[in-house]
């Protein structure tokens, strides 16, 4: 896969990702020190924003995609995640012939309750 094909199949499963009931947001995968790496790279100017949050990786076994994401409460963490699997395996299935192993981590769980409610 050429790095555009792959830079094309990370916005695509984006795409597909953040479309998911019950997804709120996609945060950047990867360790703290990668971050911190992405970041200042990002402010001088040799990457840009227009990089996908998803992470793909090839490996002898096949794909490796890692997606974290931020879900509202009520859309249930393990429901949710089904849905992006499912979503993320049709897109896959479209742009790529190989096995793929898919990691999905919930990173944020939006409280839909208010501050001020009493029990």
């Amino acid at each position: 896969m050429t790095t555009s094909q792959e830079h094309a199949l990370a916005a695509d499963i984006e795409f597909a990702t953040r479309a998911m009931p019950g997804v709120t947001a996609l945060f950047r995968v990867g360790s703290l020190a990668s971050k911190v790496l992405d970041a200042g790279a990002r402010a001088i100017g040799l990457r840009d924003d227009s990089d996908p949050l998803v992470r793909l990786e090839q490996t002898p076994e096949g794909l490796r995609v890692d997606i974290a994401i931020g879900i509202q409460e009520h859309a249930g963490a393990v429901e949710t995640i089904r849905r992006v699997s499912a979503a993320v395996r049709a897109v896959i299935a479209e742009h790529y012939s190989s096995a793929a192993e898919i990691r999905i981590t919930v990173v944020h769980i939006n409280d839909t309750t208010t501050q001020g409610e009493e029990a």
